[in-house]
């Protein structure tokens, strides 16, 4: 089973039909960050759960949020202002670009010209 979640920070739970009560379970989060149409940086994290239901019958899932220690926030602020000075690394990116095809090569190889006025390409 697949779940989006709005951060990493959280913790699957299924229930135990015997327990008559939620067991803990292990789970991976998986984090993607990529450009989006506007280049500008996305982070999507999606948690993995290794959960079988037999026909016929119900699975529940419950997801907890995991609290951060002082020490793990300060990591992840840390990486939130990594990732914030690299989008703005990126920021021209987008900006006054253009790219047109100008023609064909003998070869019959496509002929591109790319222009990037802040780059200062052309």
């Amino acid at each position: 089973m697949r779940v989006r979640l709005p951060t990493k920070n959280w913790k699957a739970q299924v229930w135990d039909k015997e327990k008559l009560d939620f067991a803990p379970l292990e789970a991976d989060v998986l984090e993607q960050t990529r450009y989006n149409k506007n280049y500008t940086l996305e982070t999507e994290f999606e948690l993995f759960v290794p959960m079988l239901v037999e026909p016929g019958e119900v699975g529940i899932l419950k997801l907890n949020e995991e609290f951060l220690t002082k020490e793990d926030k300060i990591i992840q602020d840390d990486k939130k202002d990594s990732d914030a000075k690299n989008s703005t690394d990126q920021a021209f990116v987008g900006q006054e670009t253009s790219l047109s095809i100008e023609g064909f090569s003998p070869d019959g190889e496509v002929i591109l010209l790319y222009n990037n006025k802040a780059q200062q390409i052309s």
